[in-house]
Parts: structure tokens; sequence; C-alpha cells
């Protein structure tokens, strides 16, 4: 005998509950940059925007993260075990790629008016695997 699953009101569904899971797992970020807007790419990186997200997301020993960036098919290594990336008040909370800044400069997102970056999603996979989402 076939039985129709009952939906009890205010359940939640599973397509519902992983659709709230994957939305804690995004984190903003920001397209950084050292001030010297090379075209090598050296100097840019995506800066974290919140410290809590840090350290939810990301554990120093899980160095170096895979980054997968939009419409490329290998994922680029990011160092985080460093000092300046794991400073409490002051961190220096940026992902730094070469890479990063080539695809930055690919996307025209490699220059921005000043104190207003272009703002990205990241999406973790688990503390070593990241997703920039466009």
């Amino acid at each position: 005998m076939f039985m129709m699953p009952i939906m009890v009101q205010g359940a939640v569904s599973m397509q519902q509950r992983e659709l709230q899971m994957k939305s804690q797992q995004i984190m903003k970020v920001t397209a950084w940059n050292n001030g010297s807007y090379s075209k090598s790419g050296s100097g840019y990186g995506l800066r974290i925007s919140r410290q809590e997200d840090r350290d939810k997301y990301f554990k120093r020993e899980c160095s170096p993260i895979s980054l997968f960036l939009p419409e490329q098919q290998k994922p680029i290594k990011v160092n985080v075990d460093k000092n300046s990336f794991w400073k409490d008040r002051k961190a220096c909370r940026e992902l730094l790629s070469k890479e990063i800044g080539l695809w930055l400069i690919y996307k025209g997102y490699a220059k921005w008016p000043t104190n207003s970056p272009p703002e990205f999603e990241l999406e973790s996979e688990d503390f070593i695997s990241f997703k920039l989402l466009s």
C-alpha cells in the first residue's frame, strides 16, 4: 500500500533545509588591492568582510585552501597560514593571489572608485574548498 508523505504545517522540506544550510555557508567578500594595480595580477585579493566569517569558515591548519573562480576549471591554491590573516582585531583578512588579480583584471573588476570595491559572495564547501560566486 502506497502512503503519501504528510506535510505538517510549518515543517521545513528537505529542499528548503538544503537551501538554508547552503545560505549559511556563504560570506561576503570584496575585491582588494595593495594600491599598485599591477597588470601581472600581483597585489590583488579578496577581503573577507567579517572576522566572524574568517573564524567560522577557515582553519589555519587547512592551508592552502582551494579557491574556484567563476568560469575556471581548476582551483587556485591560496595560503591562509599567515600571521597577518589570523591577527585578532586588525587582521588582514585577504585571500591573496596573483591568479585572483588576473581574474579581476580579465572580468573588468581591477579598478574601482575609492572605498567602493566590487562585492562578491564566497561559498565555503568545507574548510579546504571555496567557490567564488559572481
